[in-house]
């Protein structure tokens, strides 16, 4: 939307050929989260389509990567909680 408000197109008549992003940043399925991430700070996205070959097999996005990092944080914690009040049965 703002590619259509920057150069003065009305949204009803602006197709997505016209705004679209032509050169991708991809990734491949065996990529780590971690490549993922610094690749999507380096280049400033998002959203990043996951390649296999040249059949798209999905998305990863920032919320993605903010979830597997809250999940791994989130079990840590509860790791060092359980060892912190460990009590004797």
């Amino acid at each position: 939307m703002r590619r259509v408000v920057a150069a003065d197109k009305l949204p009803g008549a602006t197709t997505v050929g016209d705004v679209m992003t032509t050169a991708l940043v991809t990734a491949r399925p065996d990529a780590t989260l971690a490549d993922c991430g610094q690749l999507m700070s380096e280049r400033r996205i998002r959203h990043l389509p996951v390649f296999d070959g040249e059949e798209v097999i999905g998305i990863v996005t920032t919320g993605d990567l903010l979830a597997h990092e809250l999940a791994e944080k989130s079990a840590k914690i509860q790791h060092l909680e359980d060892f912190v009040f460990y009590t004797r049965s």
